[in-house]
């Protein structure tokens, strides 16, 4: 009972967060902006470079097969 419930209250909550779509289009400015240049769509790294590594979870080797 209480799991629909919450269930219920934050499916109502959700819809109550959303902007209503904007039926106008924004103000034109006079100036129009210049377009950013585009990024290179590869990165090239040089070899031999170390990157540090995090692990988000532990290695266990103690059910390892």
């Amino acid at each position: 009972m209480w799991t629909r419930f919450l269930c219920a209250f934050l499916a109502a909550g959700c819809a109550m967060a959303q902007t209503p779509a904007s039926s106008s289009p924004p103000p034109a400015t006079g100036q129009a902006a210049a377009p950013a240049p585009a990024a290179p769509a590869t990165l090239t790294i040089p070899s031999g470079t170390k990157v540090p590594l995090a692990l988000k979870q532990a290695i266990s080797t103690k059910t390892a097969k």
